[in-house]
């Protein structure tokens, strides 16, 4: 009898550890992050002030302190969430305001402005139990006029790749076992003003490492959304990322784990900077034709997960892009990237985030303008 029952035992399946958490949206109540992302764009984003200053960036990188609050529950699956960005670093690139001390001088003046606009400022979450992000709203900012409509979309537009690393879905985490596939992540979007449409998938696997929970993802697929000709003269300029690409290879958040990133890296040296035509934020209104661009997008991250509180607390990342043949009637776009990390914060914790200045295109260096330093997402 005692051999029959050790075989069975020894048959049965492992039993899983089921854990229950008494709140899916414990980590929107009274959280704080530090996020650190940068995004490099095939298309240019306005950055303008209140007074009709404006400039355009290809590259630029946000670090920010955010503040979370659970707001309102609008269903049994669902929370409106209230986030305050108690401060914020914007560092931008800009095509040709660097020639003078007097450009130099109006692009930080825009960015003082928007450091000031947006530095205190509610930005608006709806999220379900499972962790997506269903709607990102910035509030506050005047939109009276378009010029000032146009202004603040650009923002929300920012505000969206700062928010971006938060969409996490996670379908019953309290049995972390089996992998699953999320579907459309907006970490994976790019973006848009006019919507983004398209088929992503993002694997998800979990992970333990030294009693560190972790979750990996990797995934991609594709993107289209409609960009606007922004010169007549001139199609599309973009800087190029160089032939190839850089392996960067470091470890998990907090953990001893592998990771391996690839990234395009800064673009090339030979680009010629001074050949970028000179747009004012006019010439964004009422310019024809559209182009019905497409991107295939590859991402890739790591995650650290809260066991005790159902959550996670750290995660890094890295989505790229490339025009596929048939986008823009064949016109080459250029690439896109966009990394980032966050991590959870303590209440007394206070980092800093940097000022909000002009900075040179990697590997370029432009006198009286500081040189752009990568984010080290590992």
């Amino acid at each position: 009898m005692l051999t029959w029952a050790l075989v069975t035992a020894m048959a049965a399946p492992a039993i899983e550890e089921i854990m229950v958490y008494s709140d899916p949206f414990a980590r929107w109540d009274g959280t704080r992050w530090l996020v650190e992302t940068e995004v490099f764009v095939p298309f240019p984003i306005t950055i303008s002030r209140v007074r009709n200053a404006a400039f355009r960036s290809y590259a630029l990188q946000m670090r920010a302190v955010i503040s979370c609050e659970k707001d309102a529950r609008l269903g049994r699956k669902r929370y409106e969430v209230m986030c305050t960005i108690d401060d914020i670093g914007l560092q931008a690139t800009t095509v040709n305001r660097w020639r003078t001390r007097a450009d130099i001088q109006r692009v930080q003046q825009v960015l003082d402005n928007v450091d000031e606009m947006l530095t205190g400022s509610r930005v608006q979450l709806q999220v379900d139990d499972a962790g997506t992000l269903r709607n990102i709203d910035l509030e506050g900012l005047s939109q009276r006029n378009e010029r000032e409509r146009e202004s603040a979309e650009s923002l929300r537009q920012l505000v969206s790749r700062l928010m971006a690393g938060f969409h996490l879905h996670i379908p019953n985490p309290g049995q972390r076992r089996a992998p699953w596939t999320e579907r459309n992540s907006l970490l994976l979007a790019m973006p848009s003003s006019t919507g983004i449409m398209g088929a992503t998938n993002l694997d998800h696997e979990w992970l333990t490492i030294n009693d560190t929970t972790l979750i990996r993802s990797g995934g991609g697929g594709t993107v289209s959304f409609i960009m606007p000709i922004v010169s007549k003269d001139n199609a599309i300029r973009n800087l190029q990322a160089p032939e190839g690409a850089a392996q960067v290879s470091g470890a998990a958040p907090t953990s001893p784990g592998p990771a391996s990133f690839v990234s395009y890296g800064p673009p090339d040296e030979s680009v010629n900077l001074t050949t970028a035509p000179s747009w004012t934020i006019d010439e964004f209104r009422g310019l024809a034709p559209q182009l019905d661009v497409r991107y295939k997008v590859a991402g890739q991250g790591f995650a650290v997960f809260d066991t005790v509180n159902g959550y996670v607390t750290e995660r890094s990342w890295l989505v790229t892009g490339q025009s596929l043949p048939s986008s823009a009637g064949g016109v080459n776009t250029g690439p896109y990237q966009h990394a980032g990390k966050m991590q959870r914060l303590g209440q007394t914790d206070h980092p800093d985030v940097g000022p909000s200045q002009q900075v040179t295109h990697p590997r370029i260096v432009v006198p009286g303008v500081q040189r752009w330093i990568p984010l080290d997402i590992l």
